[in-house]
């Protein structure tokens, strides 16, 4: 099949910061105990330097970019649907298809290897997500704006009914927000343990984001953020196509909105010394609507950039990342799996947050590395390969033939 349109090098340098960004927070969750994601204090007091470390990867990192990868995922579906239009093949046909195939590469990855997949939920919002694909500028815009703010609302009725609910739930809550050393124990002992045994945490996790996270959480951010992200591509404000005085006012209001509200949320989460009763269902939203002030705000900067630096070589480098996203995306958990788990080094909780960013930044050299050298030879990534592959139900060029 052959298509009309080159790839746009923007969005490849925007994939790319935000595969390489997510790894920011999602090394808390390889490298520390479950509830340490949320909850900074869940093991107790943060040093002075830790404290700094994670309010800075909290303000600059954390949901920014796995907003960014949600708006971005829904502006693939526009660009694949008018490929769909040039090259007069079935969209839905083949959207089904590339939706059910990444769900079947998020089940492995969620169940044999890390439990915080994103893939499985990005495979079932898409196939929702596709049907708005007509809809105009606007539209979108409402739309997407509605689906993201029923994760507040839903805080908000949390927040309130708490009052009602049963003392043991409220303890049992309390006690996954914050552990006592016998659980924290038994979670060291599995997730330090060999592979196999490995399974029934990874199982049970990994059934509660695909569960009860997603459909009060995941399915709903995630829907309005790729709608928004529909909208800002056919707006063209996502690939660069409006005025850099339009991409300098984005990029200030949200960092400096999104900056606010985020800081407004991490001291009244210290105020209230991160409870649950606070935290969980209160506390999480400022940092929520921040995130998408920030994420704007970084698409318009690094727009700005790529006008002017798309042929440095840091950008080439990113923008291969972002050519190799799901692959990337997928060799990031294997390499912190066999950093932090017991098949692996047993790293898991012995590290401070200060050296898991240590940690990040040997990742991300060994994944642009890495990336180099498989992209003299392919024209793709092996994952990608495999994807297009299952999905167009025939052979796909890998090789390059530069």
């Amino acid at each position: 099949m052959t298509v009309a349109k080159p790839r746009i090098i923007q969005l490849d340098i925007i994939r790319g910061i935000a595969i390489l960004g997510i790894l920011l927070m999602n090394i808390q969750s390889f490298g520390l105990i479950r509830a340490a994601y949320s909850n900074p204090i869940a093991q107790g007091e943060l040093s002075l330097l830790n404290q700094i470390i994670w309010m800075l990867v909290h303000v600059i990192a954390d949901q920014k970019f796995i907003s960014i990868f949600s708006i971005l995922f829904g502006a693939g579906i526009l660009i694949i649907w008018e490929k769909s239009i040039q090259n007069e093949f079935n969209f839905v046909k083949l959207m089904r298809k590339r939706m059910m195939w990444l769900i079947l590469i998020g089940m492995v990855h969620a169940y044999f290897i890390w439990y915080g997949d994103i893939l499985v939920g990005y495979g079932i919002i898409g196939l929702i997500a596709m049907m708005f694909r007509n809809l105009n500028f606007k539209k979108l815009l409402i739309w997407g704006s509605i689906f993201f703010i029923v994760p507040l609302l839903l805080n908000m009725f949390f927040a309130w009914t708490m009052q009602f609910w049963p003392e043991a739930s409220i303890a049992e809550s309390a006690s996954q927000w914050k552990p006592g050393a016998e659980i924290i124990e038994q979670e060291l002992e599995i997730m330090k343990g060999p592979y196999w045994g490995q399974m029934s945490m990874r199982a049970e996790t990994a059934l509660m984001f695909q569960f009860g996270i997603f459909f009060f959480y995941t399915l709903w951010k995630c829907l309005g953020l790729m709608l928004l992200g529909m909208a800002i591509y056919k707006s063209g404000f996502l690939i660069g196509k409006v005025s850099r005085k339009t991409l300098t006012l984005v990029s200030t209001i949200g960092i400096i909105a999104g900056s606010l509200l985020i800081l407004t949320g991490v001291m009244l989460n210290f105020q209230h010394n991160w409870s649950f009763e606070f935290s969980m269902f209160k506390g999480v939203n400022f940092n929520y609507i921040g995130s998408l002030f920030m994420a704007l705000a970084y698409i318009a900067i690094l727009n700005i950039l790529a006008k002017t630096k798309a042929t440095s070589i840091l950008f080439t480098w990113i923008s291969n990342i972002g050519k190799t996203a799901l692959s990337n995306y997928l060799l990031q958990s294997i390499i912190c799996t066999l950093l932090f788990y017991g098949h692996g080094l047993g790293l898991y909780n012995s590290l401070p947050i200060w050296q898991l960013i240590i940690l990040v930044v040997i990742v991300w050299s060994t994944q642009i590395l890495l990336t180099q050298i498989w992209l003299k030879g392919h024209k793709q990534g092996p994952v990608e390969w495999l994807w297009r592959r299952l999905a167009y139900g025939k052979p796909v060029t890998i090789i390059s033939k530069d």
